[in-house]
């Protein structure tokens, strides 16, 4: 076992604050390959813990006993170097004790500004046993996290490998294997889901299965399975080409990353289809779907907006390409949180379609596709008995249109037992996973890595007929599938080890939930270094295990952490932001911090007032809370009309008879801090 409480210690001026952040969330979240754990003998295969001091240091003339303690127990010093560090007098002093321990060869630099104006003097000279500065002068060996020399990541990995003491090449060419994996993973799958399902390949098949049922129709349909053709065979060449090597733009010494190739398509993509708008408007939407997935929502709407302008350019009077971009648009202005526009696009696009399948102009597959996003709009709107209405309206066409055991039906059952999940329906969401997984499981040729994503969504249903035992063994199986066909470091894999977190933790398990629950935020991170609105759901998942075993600091630490992500990703005003905010408001009423709970409250409730409609259960869960805050702060006829609106809108759905009791609860608590028994009991007897 190590002597040493700290892995490191980072030394950093708090103007480099966000540099501090950076790193920390790097090294903790960064895994050590096997063999090199076994090769060193490390005895973990995580770099932690990290001590990174939050607060300023006292004003004194010393360092305070806690920063003097945490040097003495870390077996690394990493300092964050640059103009501010240079001039600060708290990082020379950290540097000069932590070499007076005789540690001096355990100090490493990381750079972030201009070498000469950048090292703390400590940095550059010896230090002898007694504290004091010797003659002798010493250059430091930086990792310079500049653009111009090492970049950001390779940086990082040379911090990483000088704190485990391996050499930089191999945790470099692990690095490289990894973001290939990604570059291959999610660039690639995420471009063949597009293109898949966009139109470009099923209008073929349709338009052969209509010839074959009509044959008056067989000329025009096979003008179009040969238009469609070419352009799904343009696309894929042009795909292939950019992303043929995971180095193709020359960038000697690192790899492309997903948003460079992004960035060269891009770029190739005005002069490769000048005279072709068909294709520019194809390539441009499948681009603009990869940039959403990848949580690029501004570069999405960009380029769906424009697959778009170009289809009503070339279709005024309807197409089905027209539509699907429709739906396309659609999907990205829900994701990013504009469900008004996003209702009015998807509804367009399932009205289009409906006109060309009326005509037999039309395709079964595409028309269900739009229907699931016009039905995900009404879900996210909170307009669920619609939304279910449409969904299994799609899963009757699918069951009409492919022979059992489908695929695409086995899909359809599994979105209509989503939406009856969203609306409590328990009873009757839990025979509709078995259904699809049952499904799954017929097929002739598996899908296990669909099968594990409905067996998981399954797992979470459960956790509410209290059936853990059923819900753990079936989240385990779907985990140890994803990592057998995709990795331990894959986004999926995180999602699986996040559910496992959530089902101990709603079976009490509390501590080995939130170790889960790190493990699933550490994938993520090394996934997304910049983050992405997986890590800030992470994040949130990590805060609420770390609420359950009473650590509110570190809850709150970790869901202040989501709200900048969410904020940073996706804009001020997004709902996401506002479902963060609400949690925020939660554990800072817990810990009694009442003021900044009333705060976040106040701003949760605006975003969702804004965004969702008056009588969605979110408004009154929000409103309820933010009234039970305002009644601990004695702000009682506030609280009391912000209880009894949220009570009111609970009354309109049967579904939310527990929120309605809570909410009770509160009203109870509010009258009776009011002085008011009489409202109290009637409230407690309901």
């Amino acid at each position: 076992m190590s002597d040493f409480k700290y892995k490191a210690f980072i030394s950093y001026s708090h103007a480099d604050e966000k540099w501090a952040k950076w790193l920390h969330k790097n090294l903790e979240s960064f895994r050590i390959p096997k063999h090199i754990v076994a090769d060193h003998g490390l005895e973990s295969n995580r770099i932690v813990p990290i001590f990174r001091d939050r607060d300023e240091l006292p004003s004194s003339n010393d360092l305070s006993g806690a920063i003097r303690e945490a040097l003495t127990d870390s077996e690394n010093l990493i300092v964050i170097c640059s103009p501010n560090a240079k001039t600060s007098k708290w990082v020379n002093e950290e540097v000069t004790l932590f070499k007076t321990l005789g540690r001096a060869k355990f100090v490493h630099c990381l750079l972030v500004g201009e070498p000469t104006e950048s090292f703390p003097p400590a940095a550059l000279v010896d230090v002898d046993g007694d504290g004091l500065v010797t003659a002798a002068e010493t250059e430091p060996l930086a990792a310079d996290a500049r653009t111009s020399s090492d970049g950001k990541r390779n940086a990082f990995i040379k911090i990483a490998a000088g704190v485990l003491s391996v050499g930089f090449d191999h945790l470099r060419q692990r690095e490289l294997l990894r973001r290939q994996r990604r570059l291959a993973g999610i660039t690639i799958s995420s471009i063949a889901l597009t293109v898949l399902t966009s139109g470009l390949a099923v209008l073929a098949l349709n338009a052969q299965r209509r010839a074959e049922a009509q044959e008056a129709i067989a000329v025009a349909a096979q003008k179009r399975t040969e238009i469609e053709a070419s352009k799904a065979i343009a696309v894929s060449e042009f795909l292939q080409d950019v992303l043929r090597s995971p180095d193709p733009y020359g960038r000697i010494g690192r790899e492309a990353t997903v948003l460079e190739a992004l960035e060269e398509a891009l770029k190739r993509l005005e002069r490769s289809f000048l005279n072709q708008p068909e294709i520019k408007a194809a390539v441009a939407g499948t681009i603009g779907k990869t940039y959403g997935h990848l949580g690029e929502m501004t570069a999405a709407r960009s380029l769906l907006e424009e697959s778009l302008s170009l289809q009503r350019m070339l279709h005024p009077e309807g197409h089905l390409n027209l539509a699907i971009a429709l739906s396309d648009r659609a999907w990205i202005e829900r994701q990013s949180g504009d469900l008004s526009a996003a209702l009015s696009l998807s509804q367009e696009a399932h009205e289009m379609m409906n006109a060309l399948s009326n005509d037999n102009n039309g395709s079964p597959d595409s028309s269900i596709k739009v229907m699931h996003e016009l039905a995900w709009a009404r879900n996210d709107n909170g307009e669920f008995d619609a939304a279910e209405r449409l969904f299994r309206q799609a899963l009757t066409m699918s069951e009409a249109f492919h022979e059992p055991p489908s695929v695409d039906t086995a899909n359809a059952m599994y979105l209509v037992a989503l939406v009856l999940n969203n609306k409590g329906d328990y009873d009757e969401a839990i025979p509709m996973y078995r259904a699809s997984l049952a499904q799954y499981n017929s097929l002739a040729e598996p899908e296990p890595l669909r099968a594990a994503s409905v067996a998981s969504t399954l797992a979470l249903a459960l956790i509410h007929s209290r059936e853990f035992d059923e819900a753990e063994v079936l989240i385990r199986n779907a985990l140890a599938i994803r990592r057998e066909h995709l990795g331990d470091e894959h986004y999926a894999v995180a999602s699986s080890l996040s559910e496992l977190g959530t089902i101990l933790q709603s079976s009490g398990k509390h501590a080995e939930a939130c170790q889960i629950q790190e493990d699933a935020l550490g994938v993520l991170h090394a996934l997304f270094p910049d983050g992405h609105t997986m890590v800030a759901r992470s994040l949130h998942s990590v805060s609420s295990c770390k609420r359950q075993l009473g650590d509110f600091s570190s809850a709150i630490d970790y869901e202040s952490r989501a709200l900048e992500m969410n904020i940073q990703l996706l804009g001020p005003d997004h709902i996401l932001v506002g479902v963060v905010q609400a949690a925020l408001a939660g554990l800072y009423r817990e810990a009694n911090q009442l003021e900044v709970a009333e705060k976040n409250a106040a701003e949760a409730a605006r975003i969702h007032i804004d965004t969702l409609p008056g009588d969605h259960w979110r408004v009154a869960q929000i409103k309820s809370v933010w009234g039970e805050i305002l009644g601990k702060l004695e702000r009682y006829d506030e609280a009391e009309t912000l209880l009894l609106e949220a009570r009111a809108i609970l009354l309109e759905d049967e579904n939310e008879s527990n929120r309605r009791a809570m909410t009770d609860k509160r009203l109870v608590a509010l009258y009776e801090s009011w002085n008011k028994p009489t409202l109290a009991a009637l409230y407690r007897s309901e």
